[in-house]
């Protein structure tokens, strides 16, 4: 798989608490045009998965939302198979930033259904690009992300077993500060 980085940007983390923005990428399978999210760096703390996950299972997470209804940051936790609890507030904060979510009226901490997703995955599908370079990767973390391509769900519950290397615990079972 060649895979191609055609955006990266930072955006505003969105909860009531919390400080600091998410680095992204959008990055697309050159043979496939399959367009991906990862979360690349966060710049107020908090673990994150930096896995490829798939706009597809994105949509299929929204698709059960109707529009002018709360969506709530913590669904799009599903689209991941890392565990870490702040991976559905950061990908929300890089949704609304692409206007794929909005602020919800009543709490602008809230999301709700944005623009239209198949709109923007054609107009990201006809940006130019560079060879995706995936991010450092953390003490016991794999050097590259593995983009998640099936609809399978990781088991739940219990912590995960500390890095023998490292001594560590993996990174999706470190809780901290959710967007």
């Amino acid at each position: 798989m060649q895979l191609i980085e055609i955006k990266r940007d930072s955006a505003p983390k969105t909860g009531l608490r919390a400080e600091g923005a998410i680095t992204y990428a959008v990055v697309r399978d050159q043979d496939s045009d399959t367009l991906f999210f990862t979360l690349i760096a966060n710049t107020g703390g908090g673990y994150h998965s930096k896995e490829l996950v798939p706009v597809a299972r994105i949509a299929a997470c929204l698709s059960g939302f109707e529009a002018g209804k709360v969506v709530p940051a913590k669904a799009l936790r599903d689209v991941f198979t890392g565990r870490s609890s702040n991976n559905g507030g950061f990908l929300a904060a890089c949704l609304r930033h692409e206007g794929l979510l909005s602020p919800f009226p009543d709490a602008a901490h809230q999301h709700q259904l944005g623009d239209d997703l198949a709109r923007w995955q054609q107009a990201m599908l006809r940006l130019e690009g560079t060879p995706y370079v995936p991010p450092a990767a953390s003490k016991g973390e794999a050097t590259m992300p593995a983009p998640v391509v099936d609809a399978g769900k990781s088991k739940k519950g219990g912590k995960g077993k500390a890095n023998k290397a490292t001594g560590s615990a993996p990174a999706e079972d470190r809780h901290a500060d959710p967007a």
